[in-house]
């Protein structure tokens, strides 16, 4: 076993030390999973992820890289002045692409409703900030609403400021690789956030081989090839999933492509006996796996809190083959007849009804027995609550 620490969390260990040295901060705790600290500043817990920090300080001399640590950690924790005219926030305001996952701790989870957000697809959502020095504010309603605009207008404006600068940083992934790949370089912190422009993903047609498809591990990748060649495919999976699982600041393990208008993005999903499709469909059930999972473990813990007597369903994840050396991955939950349940949103629902089940695809299940479920307000991404068993009529 070798003796050499590991530079990352010799970072992290200065980071917190570096914090508790200074007197702003009442309590000072260190998050190795999400590679960040949590420090108390009068009264207020914050959260600082320190990943940019540690790759934008690393090649500084030590003095150099404590005091940008101490700036940092300052400029991070200080209480932001919200730009009191649209006039001030117009040229702060930026788009960024994150999982409903980003609010998965009991404190912003009663939160989450403050905040500008929008679907992109089941599991990404469009999320507005303020491109403030050394850091990113979250933008919440009521600015919008105090500066007199719509949340519509901040989000096209949003985009507007960061298509000025979307064509920064693309350079080659792999410059040895036998087919086009591509990746966003621009250091500057909204990289994945550039598959919210109306169609950039696209414009990478004829520059890749086949359709363009993408993959964003992490905030600060966004990774491009072409979907023509099936290694190309596999690829691109295996380097999602490989990013997504070592990175402090995940957001997805899928892969998406062009959506039908052209403009936007849509996850990935390959026709019925694609050699790729069950590697492909994995990557997708693990995203939505994980976004259900950390909610649900939010929700037990904000259960007797709230006063919520039924408990969040887990959510199971099955491999199905379905001929020779090809598979897909289905998403399931369980219900129990009698049994009081919030649902995760899943391709397949197990109605258990003592020694019988019946595995029901969710479209019918919602089409067929409109009252079965009824959706729980603020669930993000979503849950139902058990309501009416859905009786199947008797044959005649």
């Amino acid at each position: 076993m070798s003796d050499t620490p590991d530079p990352r969390a010799f970072f992290l260990d200065r980071v917190a030390s570096l914090a508790a040295e200074m007197d702003a901060f009442d309590e000072v705790l260190r998050d190795s999973e999400r590679f960040g600290v949590i420090v108390r500043r009068q009264g207020t817990l914050h959260h600082c992820a320190v990943e940019n920090l540690y790759l934008s300080t690393r090649e500084l001399p030590p003095e150099e890289r404590e005091a940008e640590v101490r700036a940092w950690l300052d400029v991070m924790t200080k209480e932001h002045r919200a730009p009191e005219t649209w006039e001030e926030a117009r040229p702060l305001l930026r788009p960024v692409l994150r999982t409903p996952g980003i609010f998965a701790t009991t404190r912003l989870e009663a939160r989450r409703a403050e905040f500008v957000l929008s679907r992109v697809t089941p599991m990404l959502r469009f999320a507005l900030v303020l491109d403030l020095p050394q850091r990113m504010a979250w933008l919440r309603s009521q600015e919008v609403a105090a500066w007199g605009v719509s949340e519509e207008l901040a989000r096209q404006v949003a985009l507007e400021n960061l298509a000025d600068e979307a064509s920064e940083g693309i350079e080659p992934y792999d410059p040895t690789a036998a087919s086009p790949i591509f990746h966003v370089n621009s250091d500057d912190g909204y990289e994945s956030s550039r598959l919210l422009l109306p169609g950039w993903l696209a414009a990478f047609a004829g520059q890749v081989e086949g359709p363009p498809i993408a993959a964003i591990p992490h905030r600060n990748a966004l990774i491009v090839t072409g979907g023509g060649r099936v290694e190309n495919i596999e690829r691109l999976v295996r380097i999602a999933r490989d990013e997504y699982s070592a990175s402090p600041g995940p957001v997805s393990p899928a892969i998406y492509t062009v959506a039908r208008d052209g403009e936007g993005i849509e996850l990935l999903r390959m026709p019925g006996g694609h050699p790729a499709g069950g590697i492909v469909d994995e990557a997708r059930a693990r995203l939505i796996a994980t976004e259900y999972e950390e909610q649900r473990a939010v929700f037990d813990e904000l259960g007797p809190e709230r006063g919520w007597a039924t408990p969040a369903a887990p959510i199971e994840v099955w491999r199905r083959a379905l001929a020779e050396d090809d598979a897909d991955y289905v998403c399931a939950a369980r219900w129990d007849r009698g049994d009081d349940s919030l649902l995760p949103e899943t391709d397949v629902v197990r109605l258990v009804d003592g020694d019988d089940e019946r595995q029901m695809p969710w479209e019918k299940l919602r089409r067929r027995w409109p009252q079965a479920l009824e959706e729980v307000e603020g669930a993000d991404p979503p849950r139902w609550r058990t309501m009416h068993w859905p009786e199947e009529p008797d044959a005649d």
